[in-house]
């Protein structure tokens, strides 16, 4: 391998700006062909995103100082380059979209903003870089996989607690006022009955224009 001085690279590159736009390039290029690579031939989408999951964390591991400093020093590129950097991440993110639209047509996730539940997995996974002062001597890499996996498809709550009023019932109502009209009808019987269960705080207004 040829050592370069720093004056000769810039001579083949130009600026400091152009040398971060072509690391980032390779780094995201190099972890799109793996991300394809890790799920070629595999036909149940969870098990395209637990390999997705690895096969990102094998490239934070293998360039861990680069992408901290990609996420350092992002600010630096103008307008145009960052524009093209964001759409290369687009592309990125689609592998992890795609797992998770169909994973959800298939009834294996429930539904959700697979943007935004793209953006939290890569987000989690970048955090073993970027949080690597505090994580590292603490958990080892498959756990954090393992982590990141079980918040992603069975999240926090213990079954138990999913099965009780707390979250069958949330009491977004309580200590509310509510105005029901017609009250004393049947429908206004039963939907005064059910707010009140709700600890919501009820204005009555009945035949003949009164209030209580």
């Amino acid at each position: 391998m040829h050592n370069f001085g720093e004056t000769l690279v810039y001579d083949y590159i130009g600026t400091k700006e152009d040398i971060f736009y072509l690391l980032h390039e390779y780094i995201d290029r190099l972890a799109i062909d793996a991300l394809r690579r890790s799920v070629k031939n595999i036909d149940d989408p969870l098990e395209r995103l637990r390999r997705m999951v690895r096969t990102e964390f094998n490239l934070m591991y293998e360039w861990a100082d680069a992408i901290l400093l990609i996420y350092q020093e992002g600010h630096i590129l103008n307008k145009a380059l960052l524009k093209k950097l964001l759409q290369r991440e687009a592309t990125h993110m689609r592998l992890y979209e795609a797992a998770l639209e169909e994973a959800i047509q298939r009834k294996q996730l429930r539904e959700c903003n697979v943007r935004a539940v793209s953006h939290l997995i890569k987000s989690m996974v970048d955090t073993w870089v970027l949080k690597r002062w505090d994580l590292r001597d603490k958990l080892t890499q498959l756990e954090m996989e393992r982590s990141i996996l079980d918040l992603v498809f069975y999240g926090l709550i213990d079954k138990r607690t999913s099965e009780s009023r707390f979250l069958k019932d949330v009491e977004y109502l309580e200590g509310k006022v509510i105005l029901i009209i017609n009250s004393g009808t049947v429908l206004g019987n039963s939907l005064s009955s059910f707010l009140l269960a709700k600890n919501a705080r009820l204005a009555m207004h009945v035949t003949g224009g009164k209030k209580i």
